[in-house]
């Protein structure tokens, strides 16, 4: 192991992508959408990984078998205030979500760049969401409004699905 005033000066501490010096030793990092594997150097795309929401962060969590690496990591969406629900559309690699304090759907890639307000008018409580990434459409509840919509993946074509008889309608399924 390198040890000395900067050990990431050589061969990057033997990191292959970030190496953090530290007082007294260094510590290696990946950049989004990767992990460190075992050996605590080499960074990894991990197989699996769990998507999850905090209110004001979208994070990830890996799922694979790595010796208890379960590193919690938090995504740097911008404009992430409350946010509700979420899904995946795994073809394009993106991530949408509602956000409730700023009643609007965004997307984003899964790396955090290029956030899109999608839909950004007539929402009054958005709460379930769902993508469907065959048919490149997304569905979403509005608690409040009482309806179900769906509207195109970019949040055009915009239409009301569901509205009479729905009481609170929270989350959504797709059957694909």
């Amino acid at each position: 192991d390198v040890k000395g005033s900067n050990a990431c000066a050589v061969r990057n501490g033997g990191c292959s992508q970030l190496c953090l010096n530290r007082p007294s030793d260094y510590v290696c990092r990946c950049s989004i959408e990767y992990e460190l594997a075992n050996d605590k150097k080499t960074c990894v795309i991990p197989e699996a990984y769990l998507l999850f929401s905090r209110q004001e962060h979208i994070g990830r969590i890996s799922i694979d078998n790595n010796e208890g690496n379960h590193n919690d990591e938090k995504i740097p969406f911008k404009d992430v205030r409350d946010t509700y629900a979420l899904d995946v559309d795994v073809a394009d690699r993106r991530i949408y979500w509602t956000d409730q304090k700023s009643k609007c759907i965004f997307r984003a890639f899964l790396n955090g760049s290029f956030v899109q307000r999608i839909i950004d008018t007539g929402l009054i409580c958005p709460e379930g969401i769902a993508v469907d990434w065959l048919a490149h459409n997304i569905y979403w509840t509005d608690s409040e409004a009482r309806r179900i919509e769906v509207a195109r993946l970019d949040g055009t074509s915009r239409r009301v699905l569901l509205w009479k008889g729905v009481e609170e309608p929270r989350s959504l399924v797709l059957e694909l």
